[in-house]
């Protein structure tokens, strides 16, 4: 079914407004949250594929019916990456989505006993993966959701984050950008392709040659070049972000 050019623009014109009146009213539940106290914790997950890892570039026959990749969980703010051991799960073209409830409780009990009431935004998994067929003004997830969210292979409940002093938002579908952790996951991909080699080593049999890469000591250095300057940085210019939009807002209303 095609929609007819008016009926079109007014459904994208209503969901964009839509988008915008929910980052105006996430920036603004986020501010008084820190104006209380509360500190900031980013939650999030990044795809690392296998061809990333190893260098290897599937060809282009099998480029479409393999998806392997490794799905990692983590997160940080401008303190640095939390104390909380990061999650990794292999995924392939089979991959099924098994919800862990208790990961998010354990991310909750160290946010506690490390900076004490923390807000958690975490951007969570399209409705689109979700459910078969929504409306799309119905896909628009509230930024203070009252039902578990999937983040990632994660599942993250807002009363178990209320249950240990924390409130857990949701970034709204247009403010993507206002979590430093694609600049987190950029640094740890940039030094994943640069050093690789470092961590590979060959072994020579009779007939073939194998390799064995430090997966475990790659993706910890590469964390490492996520320094705490770097977070400091990268959450200042998320701040920015924010306080640039919500005076463009003040300034289209006058």
């Amino acid at each position: 079914m095609h929609l007819k050019p008016n009926l079109l623009k007014a459904v994208t014109h209503l969901l964009v407004n839509t988008g915008k009146n929910q980052c105006d009213l996430y920036i603004k539940d986020l501010r008084r949250l820190q104006l209380d106290g509360l500190y900031t914790v980013y939650l999030g997950g990044t795809d690392i594929s296998e061809g990333l890892v190893t260098g290897e570039v599937p060809e282009p026959s099998s480029s479409k019916k393999k998806v392997n990749a490794w799905s990692m969980m983590h997160a940080g703010g401008s303190r640095g990456w939390v104390p909380w051991n990061y999650k990794l799960m292999f995924k392939t073209d089979q991959f099924l989505w098994s919800p862990c409830s208790e990961i998010f409780q354990e991310l909750c009990v160290s946010l506690s006993n490390s900076y004490g009431k923390c807000v958690i935004v975490a951007k969570p998994v399209n409705a689109a993966v979700e459910t078969n067929g929504p409306s799309m003004i119905e896909m628009e997830q509230h930024h203070c959701p009252s039902s578990p969210v999937l983040v990632n292979f994660m599942s993250c409940c807002p009363l178990v984050a209320q249950s240990h002093g924390h409130e857990f938002f949701c970034l709204p579908s247009h403010c993507g950008h206002f979590s430093p952790l694609d600049t987190a996951w950029s640094a740890l991909k940039w030094y994943t392709t640069k050093n690789r080699h470092e961590y590979t080593t060959k072994h020579f049999g009779k007939e073939s040659l194998r390799k064995t890469i430090l997966f475990k000591d790659l993706i910890e250095n590469g964390m490492e070049q996520m320094t705490a300057s770097k977070w400091v940085t990268a959450t200042s210019i998320v701040q920015k972000r924010e306080n640039d939009y919500l005076n463009r807002k003040r300034t289209a209303v006058v």
